[in-house]
């Protein structure tokens, strides 16, 4: 059974290899260092895994700058939304969060 690629608009797959969707999930579950890691590790060599990277990265970011000012609370769900991200790559192989997705496609 084939699995068709998505293409995104920058020209590269965001569907990510089964025998990768394991690193993906690890990446997305420790947030933003999962994803730096993940993206200075693949960011030359795997354009899915980078975009992926990027995206846990920007959502790690965000929810850690805004959780000083709710006291936590943006944190905590950005590491839910970390996990469900990670739940879909594993599942599925992509998961692309609207406006964020946007903007880890133009810099992976």
């Amino acid at each position: 059974m084939m699995v068709e690629k998505k293409r995104s608009d920058a020209g590269f797959s965001t569907q990510v290899a089964e025998k990768d969707r394991l690193i993906v999930a690890v990446a997305y579950f420790f947030t933003w260092v999962g994803g730096l890691l993940l993206y200075l590790l693949k960011k030359d060599s795997d354009k899915a895994m980078a975009f992926h990277g990027m995206q846990a990265l920007i959502v790690g970011i965000v929810g850690l700058l805004l959780g000083f000012v709710t006291f936590g609370l943006a944190s905590l769900i950005a590491w839910v939304v970390c996990l469900f991200c990670a739940f879909k790559v594993f599942t599925e192989g992509d998961v692309q969060l609207p406006t964020i997705s946007d903007y880890a496609k133009k810099y992976a």
